[in-house]
């Protein structure tokens, strides 16, 4: 149990970006490092800063949505991303 919890802990200190490629390449079977660039669809520091808490705010509504690597992408304020094959 204590290795699903660290993982899991790891995985909300991934950017939004480490989210995206990480699952991308999750669902691929294949390294995050085999996936051409996220920045050829869409601007990785933007996406980044997006959804990062303001002040005492945290960013918590809001989706943004994009295709990459055949795959529709979107990612929810909360953190949680999806990744489904493109029909």
């Amino acid at each position: 149990m204590e290795q699903s919890e660290s993982v899991t802990e790891s995985a909300e200190r991934l950017s939004p970006t480490e989210k995206v490629v990480t699952e991308i390449a999750r669902q691929e079977d294949v390294s995050p490092l085999d996936l051409p660039p996220l920045h050829d669809v869409v601007d990785p520091a933007g996406l980044d800063q997006l959804f990062t808490p303001t002040g005492d705010a945290a960013r918590m509504r809001g989706t943004v949505s994009f295709q990459y690597s055949g795959y529709d992408v979107t990612v929810h304020a909360d953190g949680y991303v999806e990744a489904a094959p493109c029909e």
